[in-house]
This record gives structure tokens, C-alpha cells and sequence, in this order.
């Protein structure tokens, strides 16, 4: 599911009322979100539309129909409320690059009404209620029977519930009978925004020499290497503030050889530097379990790390009122498939579609078939290829993948 995962906001309540001062706020806000930055924004389209086609049918959501910005996904932001006593929260979410796109439970904005009215296209707002469901305001029908979510045994969302955290209440929408209702333990929101830059690796030795923005902090960076049955892991946690004179800085990593043992290892330290952030520890607990596949298990290189919550707060500035006591915002960036031999493998199996030999022929529609998205934009320009026999196979994977980009950069919408 979350293969080359989007952004969920969470509310808990505080297990300690008396710890509470009378003139403090009576909650603390907790997110994490993951963001995900892909070597090329014609992948990023295809993960997009194979995650939002994944989404449980109750989502909302507000999908581009033409000509909307594509600036990289945001992924799985989580939210949780953490409150000590009933109130009502105006949380109001604004994309300062971008758009959001899918959300769950109902917003106050977007909604069927006042999309017409506002056109505020980088905001989502919402209005949760943190009470119990007998002390909601509305005495309509749908608030003594608001919408539960229902997912298969195993979906992500089960494991986000897992969180000790406030219970909340959001309505949408009018009708003779009232609002609409729905109820979960967490908001979840993702959309189109300016995806981090990139690295590019280069191999060192048994070594991995990555070019880092020269505009960025990372913390706790962890790289991880799958080929075929070989496993290899960074030698230590590092992090680094890059050098702000300079476009890019070199920086080496250590890797060494490691087994399925190590992997839980570096899952465990892993909610472990996320609790030390300021998540509480279940939250922790389910940031790694929704991400175990897409951190640990996917194939060529990935590096992830933590990026400061000031960052955070500049990519998708966030308003609560009344304001919060504490505010915890952790987010995490993974970049896949950095491995430097990607661009040459892949152009070798595109030669191979040509190839006269059959078995040859399908052995390379296979892999590319498999690669998807790391694959894709060599697979497109194969599609116009003087070869015709590369042309024609190039142009049915892309049938087969239905995923040609149709989102052209521009300014974002605001």
C-alpha cells in the first residue's frame, strides 16, 4: 500500500487532566506525515494515481481533472488529538506549494457547498469535535449514528486506530435532516505540493557517496540497500546540516552487509528517534508499521530521513483555534530507487524489447512491467523510437500501466 507513499492529522486526548493549568488550552496536537521524493515527477504521477485509486470509497476528495499543478505527492499526513476535556477545533491546513486532493473525515472546506463560494484552492479546514457522542450539539439522526469507516482486516488505517488519542467528530455538508457525520480516531489529508529535491548517489567503494541540496537539514538518515537475496544497511544513524553557501555537499555513507534481523533492529531505533521527536510512542509504533514496506522491503536504494519541524511548518502551515498546548509536527522524507546503475539497467531492457531473440523479448517486458515507476520515463520516449518493434512494446507497457503523466508544471493554484 504504501509502496512509494501521504499526510494524517491526529488529536489525542492527555491521559493526566490535573496536569492541565485552567488557563492552558486542554489538548495537544500530534502529526506525522511522510513525504515521498521520486527521482523524476513522471513516477511520482503514477505512484499518485496507483495510491489515491487504493483509498477507501468513503475518502473524500477533489482529484485534478486538467491542468492542475503536479508538484510531487504528499504523503499520509497523520493527525492526532490529544485532549483532556470535550471542546470544538478550527484547524485550518494551507499548502504553501500546492493542493490538497483527498481527506478524511469531512472537511468544513472543500464541500459540495461551498466550493462555489470560496476559492481558496491551497486550503483545507476543518472542524472537529472532541467530545463524546452523546454530547454533540446536533440532535439530528445522522449525529446519533455518524459514519464509521469500514476496512478489510489488515488495511493501514487499523493500525493508525491502534493510537490512544481523542475520538473525532466532523460533520460536512447540509440537507432537510441536518449535517452529515463522521467519526475516526485521526484526520488524514493528502494533496499535489513541491516535492524535496532529490539527492544523487554514486558509488565509493562499498560506500555511497550521496550530492546532498545544499538547502536542507537532515536528521537521522538511515540508507538502505535490497538487491535481489543481498541486504545492506548504512554502518550508523547520521544527520548533517548542509552547507547553505553551497548548491550541493558530497556525503559519504557507510554501508555494511545485514539480514532480516537487522531490519526489525532499525525499526525499533527508528520509532525510537521518532518518540524522542515528540511523538508519543504508539504513535511511533504505527508511523513504522504503515511505512515497514516502503522504509525496509522496497528494492534498489532508499534513504530516508527526518527533516526540523520548522521545515514542516513551512510546507503546510497549520492554524488550531484555540491553539493548542504543545504542537508536534515530525515529518520524514524517502527517496527510492537512488541507485546509480538505475538509467543503465533500464536502457538495456529497453534495447532487449527489439531483440530478435523471443525469450529476450519477454524477459525485458517483464522487468519493465515489474519496475513501473522508476522505468517510466525511459519507457516513454521508447515509445517514440525509430525501432518500431521497441516502439510498439514501449507504447503497450504504457497501455498496460495506464499511466502517462497528464499533469504539466506551472504555478501552483491558489
Amino acid at each position: 500500500m504504501f509502496r512509494n507513499l501521504s499526510l494524517i492529522l491526529m488529536l489525542p486526548f492527555l491521559s493526566a487532566p490535573s496536569a492541565v493549568r485552567a488557563e492552558e488550552p486542554g489538548y495537544e496536537l500530534h502529526e506525522w506525515g511522510v513525504f515521498t521524493a521520486p527521482r523524476n515527477a513522471a513516477w511520482a504521477n503514477l505512484d499518485m494515481k496507483a495510491e489515491w485509486a487504493s483509498m477507501p470509497k468513503e475518502f473524500y476528495s477533489r482529484f485534478p481533472k486538467e491542468n492542475l499543478p503536479y508538484w510531487g505527492p504528499v504523503k499520509k499526513p497523520v493527525i492526532y488529538f490529544h485532549a483532556d476535556k470535550p471542546m470544538k477545533i478550527a484547524l485550518d491546513i494551507r499548502f504553501s506549494e500546492g493542493v490538497p486532493a483527498v481527506w478524511w473525515p469531512a472537511a468544513d472546506y472543500p464541500n459540495s457547498e461551498s466550493d462555489g463560494i470560496r476559492n481558496e484552492r491551497s486550503q483545507l479546514s476543518f472542524r472537529p469535535s472532541l467530545v463524546n457522542r452523546e454530547d454533540l450539539e446536533d440532535r439530528s439522526p445522522a449525529a446519533a449514528n455518524p459514519r464509521e469507516l469500514k476496512v478489510p482486516e489488515g488495511h493501514w488505517v487499523e493500525a493508525l486506530r491502534q493510537v490512544e488519542s481523542s475520538q473525532v467528530f466532523c460533520g460536512g455538508g447540509h440537507s432537510r435532516i441536518g449535517r452529515s457525520w463522521d467519526t475516526e480516531r485521526f484526520i488524514y489529508y493528502d494533496g499535489l505540493m513541491k516535492a524535496p529535491s532529490a539527492p544523487t548517489a554514486a558509488r565509493a567503494g562499498d560506500a555511497i557517496d550521496l550530492e546532498v541540496p545544499g538547502d536542507c537539514i537532515w536528521l537521522d538518515v538511515m540508507a538502505i540497500e535490497r538487491d535481489g537475496k543481498n541486504l545492506r544497511v548504512a554502518k550508523a544513524w547520521g544527520g548533517w546540516n548542509a552547507v547553505l553557501d553551497a548548491k550541493v555537499r558530497t556525503v559519504k555513507i557507510e554501508m555494511v552487509d545485514a539480514n532480516a534481523d537487522d531490519l526489525v533492529r532499525l525499526g525499533k531505533e527508528l520509532a525510537e528517534r521518532l518518540a524522542a521527536a515528540g511523538l508519543n510512542r504508539d504513535e511511533a509504533d504505527a508511523l513504522v508499521k504503515v511505512w515497514k514496506e516502503g522504509f525496509f522491503e522496497a528494492d534498489g536504494l532508499s534513504v530516508f530521513y527526518r527533516v526540523p519541524q520548522e521545515t514542516y511548518e513551512k510546507w503546510l502551515p497549520l492554524e488550531a483555534k484555540p491553539a493548542p498546548k504543545k504542537t508536534v509536527r515530525v515529518g520524514l522524507v524517502l527517496h527510492q530507487h537512488l541507485e546509480p546503475e538505475l538509467e543503465a539497467r533500464v536502457k538495456k531492457l529497453i534495447a532487449d524489447l527489439g531483440s530478435e531473440e523471443y525469450e529476450a523479448r519477454a524477459a525485458a517486458n517483464k522487468a519493465l512491467m515489474g519496475m513501473g515507476g522508476p522505468a517510466f520515463p525511459q519507457i516513454e520516449a521508447a515509445a517514440k523510437s525509430d525501432d518500431p518493434e521497441i516502439a510498439r512494446a514501449a507504447n503497450a507497457i504504457l497501455a498496460a500501466l495506464d499511466a502517462r503523466p497528464a499533469l504539466e508544471p506551472s504555478k501552483p493554484a491558489k
